[in-house]
C-alpha cells in the first residue's frame, strides 16, 4: 500500500526515498525512465513534490495517482475604456520547443507547500512568483476561499503514466489598472514557459473593496 490517509490540508505528508519511489512506479508499470528524455518532469521533480508539498501517491483503483492540493487565484481588472477583464493561463510550453503541456486554464495555480499552513499564503506567493505582484496596495486578494473544488482523476501531463486528482482552493483577486499589462504576462519556470493573457470576464468573481 502506498498510503492510506484521510486528506487534510494540515496533516504532514509522507517522505519518500528515490529508491522507494522508483519501486512504486515500476510496480505499476509507469514508464519513469522515459520522462526526462522526452522533455517531461523527472523522478527527482516528483520526489520534490511529494516531500515538500501537499501531495501524496494513492494506489488503484483505478490507477496509481497523486492527490495534490493547489491554491488557485482568479484575477480580474477593471480597465478604463475596456471593461472587466480576467486573466487566463493561455498555455504552457516546454522551453526551446513548441510542445504544449496544457491550454486554457482559468487563473493562476500554485501547489501548496508543507510549510504553508494556510492556502492563502500559497495564493499570495503565486501572485508574487508568477506575475511579479509585490505591492499589496495594488491588489486585493480575498482573505478566504470563494469555493473549493475537487477534480476527477485525470492523466498527468507532467509525468505520463501517472494520474492526478486536484483539490483546488480558489481565491478571488482584483488588481489596480497600474498592474494591467496587455496582452498578458510570461513566466519562465523549471524549463517551462507559461503564457497568461487577458480575456473579457463573464461575471464578477467577488465583491471588490474599491477604490484602492
Amino acid at each position: 500500500m502506498v498510503q492510506d490517509r484521510t486528506h487534510s490540508i494540515d496533516r504532514p505528508d509522507i517522505y519518500y526515498s528515490e529508491e522507494r519511489l522508483i519501486g512504486i512506479l515500476e510496480s505499476h508499470n509507469v514508464p519513469w525512465k522515459e520522462w526526462k528524455t522526452r522533455g517531461f518532469r523527472s523522478v527527482a521533480d516528483l520526489l520534490d513534490l511529494l516531500k515538500n508539498h501537499k501531495a501524496v501517491l494513492m494506489e488503484p483503483p483505478p490507477h496509481l495517482h497523486m492527490e495534490v492540493h493547489v491554491a488557485v487565484v482568479i484575477i480580474q481588472c477593471a480597465v478604463p475604456s475596456v471593461g472587466l477583464l480576467e486573466l487566463w493561463e493561455d498555455r504552457q510550453e516546454i522551453t526551446g520547443t513548441t510542445r504544449v503541456l496544457r491550454r486554457n486554464v482559468q487563473g493562476i495555480g500554485e501547489t501548496i507547500r508543507n510549510t504553508e499552513k494556510f492556502p492563502y499564503q500559497t495564493a499570495l506567493r503565486g501572485l508574487t512568483e508568477e506575475l511579479g505582484f509585490s505591492d499589496p496596495n495594488l491588489f486585493r486578494l480575498s482573505s478566504t476561499i470563494i469555493r473549493k473544488e475537487q477534480t476527477s482523476i485525470v492523466p498527468s501531463k507532467k509525468w505520463p503514466g501517472l494520474f492526478a486528482t486536484y483539490h483546488r482552493w480558489i481565491f478571488g483577486c482584483f488588481i489596480h489598472p497600474n498592474l494591467y499589462k496587455p496582452p498578458g504576462y510570461v513566466e519562465q519556470k523549471e524549463g517551462v514557459n507559461i503564457f497568461f493573457t487577458w480575456r473579457p470576464a463573464d461575471n464578477v468573481v467577488m465583491k471588490w473593496p474599491l477604490p484602492f
